[in-house]
Order: structure tokens, then sequence, then C-alpha cells
């Protein structure tokens, strides 16, 4: 979702948040939707006929089986970081990234980006102070940005309970 930057400088959270939930809302079921697909509960499932009428159905696992396919061609190498002129910034990185799990989470948001056609990760610190990345459910978080060419984020929302 985008959003004028100046606008969200000057107005408070409480007026511009309640449009941008109701927004993403919008797109919730289609993205249940995406998701029952996923896991191999198509809308033929919901289908019922009438009574004395044979209600076979059949499902198959295609679209699990092409969101992972699409995930690992993505990552089947783990992504790398190089600079030939940091290399011990580099390695930093490296540690700090295999320290927060970045490696598993990038996996997961490249599967959530083949069945959504979006993925959301949140960089925090842990309790032990240590970096965590972690993929969150994009049925659930959105990223809103800026309505400029460079698409900067301006902020993250969660959806809890």
């Amino acid at each position: 979702m985008t959003l004028d930057r100046e606008a969200f400088l000057s107005q408070p959270l409480q007026k511009l948040l309640p449009p941008l939930i109701q927004a993403f809302g919008a797109q919730r079921p289609r993205l249940d939707r995406l998701h029952r697909y996923a896991q191999g509960r198509h809308d033929i499932l919901l289908r019922t006929r009438p009574e004395g009428l044979p209600n076979q159905r059949l499902t198959h696992g295609f679209p699990r089986y092409i969101a992972q396919l699409m995930a690992g061609y993505l990552l089947g190498e783990p992504v790398r970081y190089e600079d030939p002129q940091q290399p011990d910034a580099v390695d930093a990185l490296n540690r700090l990234y295999r320290a927060g799990g970045a490696e598993q989470a990038d996996m997961e948001l490249a599967y959530q980006q083949s069945v959504y056609g979006r993925a959301v990760s949140l960089c925090y610190h842990g309790a032990d102070g240590q970096p965590r990345v972690a993929a969150l459910d994009p049925r659930y978080a959105f990223v809103v940005r800026d309505d400029t060419v460079e698409q900067r984020p301006l902020m993250g929302v969660l959806l809890t309970g």
C-alpha cells in the first residue's frame, strides 16, 4: 500500500490506520483463498449436492507443489553477500544473519511470495539482545510505503487477535 509521505507525517496514526486496515481487509478473502489452495483445501470441497446425488470431490496438491518448486528455484542456493573491498564487514553481516535465522526466514519468505504474491519480514532484537529475522504471515501483516519512485517504507502493520 502506498501513502503520501506528507500526509503520513502530518496526520496522527489514529486517523491514518483505519482506512489502511480497511483496504487491507478487502484483500483478506483472496489471501485466505490462496492459503487454502496451498494447504490443499480447494473450493470444490465446499460444494454440496442435493440429497440423493453423489458428492464426489477430488483435490490435488499442485498449488503447494508449484509454490515449493518456485521457492526452491529462487533460493536453491542460499543468499550470499559479497564485497571484495569490505570483507570484514561482510563476514560480520553473515554472522549476524546466521545468528538471527535469516536463511530460514528467507526460505519462508520465498514460499510466501510464491503463494500470496507478497511476503513480509520483521527484523528485531531478541530478548537476548541478538538480532532476529522473522517471516510474518502476509494475511495479517502489510507494509505501508510512500508514493515516490523509491517506495520507501513508512511503517509496518501486524494485525493480531
